[in-house]
């Protein structure tokens, strides 16, 4: 038998209006918080295979790269730019067991911060989400300050 040179195709796009901003921004995101860890331990030890250099390596990363991850969720100015912001905080943050970011990333990527309440703007909205995301990364990286001390 021959190889297969076939190239699949692009797996189709599902289309979904945003969900308009909601009273309780602070429900919407995160109605259970307290259950959702910071910091998966597990799913990070089985991501790197137990190797606790690479832990470190991978978290430090992470801990570069989020205040960028919050900037382009700021920056944001149209619908599409928000969600894939919020789409690449959700995959950095649950490839790695930082769950409670990538829960909130999840909800912030399905919400439209553009169709705000009467007397908020845009950047409120923005603002708003960022808040809850920043709070739940600060959680994240203090937990992996204690990480890498305790390793290093």
């Amino acid at each position: 038998m021959g190889e297969c040179n076939a190239v699949p195709a692009a797996a189709p796009r599902l289309s979904m209006p945003p969900l308009p901003m909601p009273q309780s921004l602070a429900l919407t995101l995160e109605p259970d918080a307290d259950a959702v860890p910071a910091l998966d331990r597990a799913y990070l030890g089985r991501f790197t295979l137990g190797n606790l250099d690479l832990e470190r390596e991978v978290l430090g990363l992470f801990a570069g790269q989020a205040p960028l991850y919050l900037q382009r969720l700021l920056d944001a100015d149209t619908p599409q730019a928000w969600a894939e912001a919020a789409h690449t905080l959700k995959g950095a943050s649950a490839g790695l067991g930082i769950n409670r970011v990538a829960r909130l990333a999840a909800a912030a990527e399905g919400l439209d911060v553009f169709s705000v309440a009467e007397g908020e703007t845009h950047d409120q909205a923005r603002a708003e989400v960022v808040d809850a995301l920043r709070l739940a990364i600060d959680q994240a990286l203090g937990l992996i300050r204690e990480l890498s001390s305790a390793t290093g």
